[in-house]
């Protein structure tokens, strides 16, 4: 019995020391005070040795399920997510540009260019390397040399860019090619009735005008310019062809041959109005043999072959008679070569009947008006050009200028 006691007086002070030490820790969560009350509910309910033992099942307490808590991270992600990409955004653009600062400051500097020979020699080589519409990947591929995972949607977008670009190029040549240069009265040849007496070009090359100042203000005030005069020389160059393909194939009646005189002599001139907005340059106007696969070239040769087509139409037979009836020698022939393979060629021929500010290399070149419509044509101010006119013949208009103000 004394001994039934002793263990007794033990355990009860092993269970108010235990009940102390949880006491002092409740204060640190509220989950110590759960295992505190299990504790106590445990010791509580401990057997004694002369009560009837209680099965483990019934003596564990029953253990609630966990709540789960919802921390809504998915909302939190998107507010953060626009935030990162504001700030990555900003920082690409803060570096790109003074990385462009950079390069232009060691290219301007002479100073910087006798320090740091060898690395603006290797910038400018991929200067050269890369043109001007490749910037963008360059700073690209400079700014994530360790990740080409961000090249991917520049070129997806570049290559978006160019399959918009061929789709609505060829949308407007089928649209000439099937549509508007498709006239059966107009295009009546072996007719033997006059078209309007002879008096206007046909119907299709009218809209063909019309369509092609139309496309010409749409791409203006929409693209940005250089694609906007990419497109419009594309549109020019190839319904020139077959503008050129299709008189070629004509036999025009007597009373017929008069119209195509006047539709051949109309193209030319709308095309010397259509080239002035599609160049960049003096150059390319009046030097476009010196550009490989360059369009103006190629608008310059469909001008000529009309030309030709022309001559060859409408002339007299009787003035065709004697100029070929005994061949031609060679000196005539060569000089005869020279002068057709001359890209300007045709431009030379109409300024008989038609004054324009076109003019080719061997009559001078442009004059002061000429530079001044050039500058005028282009989609936005092209600052080179702009010079290049202020200073033309001595600062000619630099001068009309002031003595104006």
């Amino acid at each position: 019995m004394a001994r039934w006691k002793h263990k007794e007086l033990m355990g009860r002070q092993e269970n108010n020391d235990f009940q102390s030490v949880v006491s002092k820790t409740a204060s640190v969560s509220p989950g110590t005070r759960i295992l505190e009350k299990f504790n106590r509910e445990v010791v509580t309910d401990k057997p004694r040795a002369n009560e009837t033992s209680i099965p483990s099942e019934q003596v564990l307490p029953t253990v609630k399920e966990a709540a789960l808590l919802d921390f809504g991270w998915r909302s939190a992600f998107k507010e953060v997510s626009r935030d990162m990409a504001r700030c990555i955004t900003i920082a690409i653009e803060d570096f790109s540009t003074k990385i462009l600062q950079q390069e232009q400051n060691e290219r301007s500097s002479a100073v910087s260019y006798a320090m740091n020979l060898i690395n603006v020699q290797q910038v400018w080589q991929d200067s050269c390397m890369f043109p001007e519409e490749e910037q963008p990947k360059k700073i690209a591929k400079r700014l994530f040399i360790n990740r080409p995972i961000f090249l991917v949607p520049v070129q997806r977008y570049q290559e978006f860019i160019n399959t918009l670009q061929f789709q609505v190029t060829e949308y407007c040549v089928r649209v000439c090619a099937t549509s508007i240069l498709q006239d059966a009265e107009s295009h009546h040849w072996d007719d033997y009735k006059a078209f309007y007496e002879g008096e206007r070009c046909s119907f299709s090359l009218q809209m063909w005008h019309y369509f092609y100042w139309t496309l010409h203000h749409d791409l203006w005030t929409i693209l940005p310019p250089k694609l906007a005069q990419e497109i419009l020389a594309e549109v020019l160059e190839k319904s020139l062809g077959l503008l050129a393909s299709r008189y070629a194939r004509a036999h025009p009646s007597y009373k017929r041959t008069p119209q195509i005189r006047l539709d051949i002599t109309t193209i030319l001139i709308c095309t010397e109005n259509m080239l002035w907005p599609i160049c960049t340059s003096v150059q390319k106007l009046l030097y476009p043999h010196e550009y490989i696969d360059d369009k103006i070239f190629k608008i310059h040769s469909h001008c000529n072959n009309l030309f030709t087509t022309l001559v060859i139409l409408t002339s007299p037979l009787t003035e065709l008679y004697k100029t070929f009836q005994h061949g031609l020698d060679e000196s005539a022939s060569h000089s005869l070569k020279s002068f057709f393979n001359q890209p300007l060629h045709w431009v030379s021929c109409i300024s008989h009947f038609y004054p324009s500010l076109l003019r080719t290399p061997s009559a001078g070149g442009l004059k002061a008006e000429g530079q001044l419509k050039l500058l005028l044509s282009q989609p936005s101010c092209n600052w080179n050009l702009l010079l290049e006119t202020l200073l033309h013949h001595d600062g000619l208009l630099l001068r009309i200028l002031l003595k104006s103000s």
